[in-house]
């Protein structure tokens, strides 16, 4: 096959640039920290991207990657709160309870938020997870409730 013009030359190596750079790129995995915003991939499952926290009125918000890596007795279905002006230990708040499937990895199983918004108006964050479950956090009282589907 002959090819008559350079544009059709070059978009024939940039094709094959793309494919070998497809399939030679070594799989990329990222570290988890409990209170970072960063992901975790493993073979069986590439790690739910953590939302950014929530600053509001001198506090921030944040999803927990791996509650059991800090001793928190379950996964994911955790937040934690902390007090930007104190500084003290955050205080964590159990969104949802996460019981584990037997027989499947542990990040296999996980359940990570897919929503984390701050209705400021009603003073509530809304939290929803991957399995579509809702839930608010009461901001003033703590409460946590599960929303309708």
């Amino acid at each position: 096959m002959e090819l008559k013009t350079a544009a059709a030359r070059c978009a024939i190596v940039a094709l094959a640039i793309a494919c070998a750079a497809c399939t030679s790129a070594p799989r990329q995995h990222f570290k988890e920290n409990a209170m970072s915003s960063e992901i975790t991939s493993s073979a069986s499952r590439v790690g739910m991207p953590a939302l950014p926290p929530i600053t509001f009125e001198g506090k921030r918000y944040q999803q927990i990657m791996n509650g059991e890596r800090e001793g928190l007795g379950q996964r994911t279905g955790l937040m934690s709160v902390l007090d930007l002006a104190s500084g003290a230990e955050p205080k964590v708040v159990k969104i949802y309870d996460y019981p584990r499937e037997a027989g499947l990895e542990a990040d296999a199983g996980d359940v990570f938020f897919k929503v984390f918004e701050l209705d400021a108006g009603r003073r509530v964050l809304q939290i929803e997870n991957e399995r579509r479950q809702r839930f608010a956090y009461g901001i003033d009282d703590g409460i946590v409730r599960e929303l309708a589907p």
